[in-house]
């Protein structure tokens, strides 16, 4: 997963196929717990299945981790619509 915006009608930089708009789950391992993120907006290859989020989504995916250590969580599986009430551009 990589930090990217696309314009409409892109082909991936790996394989050439198409990219689209879509949702994928994200993971991390933060050493001392798991999230599991659903629903999160993601630029999506739809030959290599290779995966982009634009910067702002990454940037709430980090603030979701930083949370997660905060509380001192092991294990943390939420939905990105439920955590970010605002809307974000894909």
């Amino acid at each position: 997963m990589r930090n990217k915006e696309f314009p409409k009608n892109a082909k991936c930089p790996l394989c050439r196929g198409r990219i689209a708009p879509g949702t994928t789950t994200f993971t991390a391992d933060l050493d001392k717990g798991v999230i599991i993120v659903h629903d999160v907006p993601a630029q999506i290859c739809g030959q290599c299945g290779e995966e982009w989020f634009t910067n702002e989504v990454s940037h709430q995916l980090d603030e979701l981790a930083s949370d997660m250590r905060a509380k001192g969580s092991e294990v943390e599986i939420i939905s990105f619509n439920m955590a970010n009430a605002e809307s974000v551009k894909v």
